[in-house]
């Protein structure tokens, strides 16, 4: 398993390292780490053999070798190069001196140099290398198992398999949390919510935190969660401030449903996405998937063509006169919506003027026929407006 020279400066132990040249070279994976001190003194080299130095080495050095020469830099640059090595991270105890031609040749070669604080120890260096690119490896093979329960079909031996994967500990009672940033949610964000949930949570809980793409599940079980679990809930999702949405799955009681628990918080919080992202109308700080109404039925089901022909007809007309005269009727609809059908509520929300609304909407009603004062219309207006929200989004995953 390797792992780029970009990806590990996203971890905060790395991000302290100063990058002297060959910033172009910072795609190069690294396989592991090591030291270049003595192999090139030409004391010493002739009783040793380079066996340190494969490709994809991230290659540490205090300059030991050149203490007397500083232009064995250069020579020793040239044959990490030769080597396909993946950088060089100095820690220049020496004071030596790095000529712009060292520089310059590895922005040519894109073979980056760093340099690396004194006070830091390589053997520290060595282990959080390792460590980082085992998170990767932990992530990476997640990942993996869950695009498996989320887009294949699984029979449910392979999906109880699947789940112990991820969750090895997996004891009677289970459900799934999916934790979605606002932009991304990096491998040290995922590790440093492991690491609360290690303090936060009661006795007796298993779990474990799982990556995935820019933000992340937590897997809980217990062998019985209490029936009134808010104050785990609330406690959940105070691990991850960072995130600006939390959607809880239903408890689940079979290994095999793990795929439909995973989906169960996806779907919860995208709904709490919208809400907290594009509306501001609401301040909870996650929400359930019980809670979610008609969204458990049209998510799963948004990719079916008759949902987005559904929408189109209804709210063509709408976003073509929005599209000419700015009417924010579609917007408006939306927030209606988002406000149960309340006028008042929408008004007080948003400190618009009910008349302004009243407006707006009588325009809907004139474009399309539908007025949301009666119940049977507004369910065909807030049926076709939700689908056209999920439909519009953009959501990060």
């Amino acid at each position: 398993m390797t792992i780029s020279m970009n990806e590990l400066l996203c971890f905060d132990y790395f991000k302290g390292l100063r990058l002297l040249a060959g910033r172009d070279g910072l795609s190069r994976p690294v396989s592991i780490c090591g030291m270049l001190d003595y192999e090139l003194d030409p004391r010493l080299n002739k009783k040793f053999v380079y066996t340190n130095f494969k490709p994809y080495t991230l290659t540490l050095s205090s300059l030991f070798f050149a203490k007397d020469n500083p232009f064995q830099i250069m020579d020793a640059v040239k044959y990490l190069v030769s080597q396909e090595a993946s950088g060089l991270i100095i820690k220049n105890v020496f004071r030596l001196p790095i000529h712009e031609s060292i520089l310059r040749y590895a922005d040519y070669k894109n073979f980056p140099l760093f340099l690396m604080d004194d006070s830091v120890m390589f053997e520290d260096v060595i282990i959080q290398v390792f460590q980082c690119i085992n998170a990767v490896s932990s992530a990476a093979s997640a990942e993996t198992v869950l695009d498996r329960l989320l887009y294949q079909e699984t029979d449910p031996s392979e999906k109880e398999m699947l789940a112990r994967q991820l969750l090895p500990s997996l004891r009677n009672q289970y459900f799934s949390v999916h934790l979605r940033p606002e932009t991304s949610l990096s491998l040290d964000g995922a590790a440093q919510i492991k690491a609360n949930a290690a303090r936060i949570l009661p006795a007796g809980t298993s779990y474990t935190v799982a990556h995935y793409r820019r933000g992340a599940f937590l897997f809980l079980s217990q062998d019985s969660f209490p029936s009134a679990a808010e104050e785990l809930f609330a406690a959940v999702a105070g691990l991850a401030e960072s995130c600006c949405s939390i959607g809880m799955g239903m408890i689940h009681f079979k290994p095999e449903e793990f795929d439909a628990a995973i989906k169960e918080s996806l779907y919860a919080s995208t709904i709490h996405y919208l809400e907290n992202t594009r509306f501001h109308l609401q301040n909870v700080p996650y929400l359930r998937y019980g809670d979610l109404g008609i969204y458990r039925a049209l998510l799963p089901a948004l990719a079916h063509p008759a949902l987005a022909a559904y929408s189109r007809q209804i709210l063509e007309p709408i976003a073509e006169f929005d599209a000419e005269n700015r009417g924010k009727l579609i917007e408006t609809l939306l927030l209606l919506v988002q406000c149960g059908g309340d006028l008042h509520l929408l008004a007080r929300k948003t400190g618009q003027h009910e008349n302004t609304i009243r407006y707006r909407l009588n325009k809907v009603l004139a474009l399309t026929g539908l007025q949301y004062q009666k119940p049977a219309h507004y369910e065909e207006l807030a049926l076709a407006a939700r689908i056209f929200l999920l439909s519009q989004e953009n959501l990060p995953l």
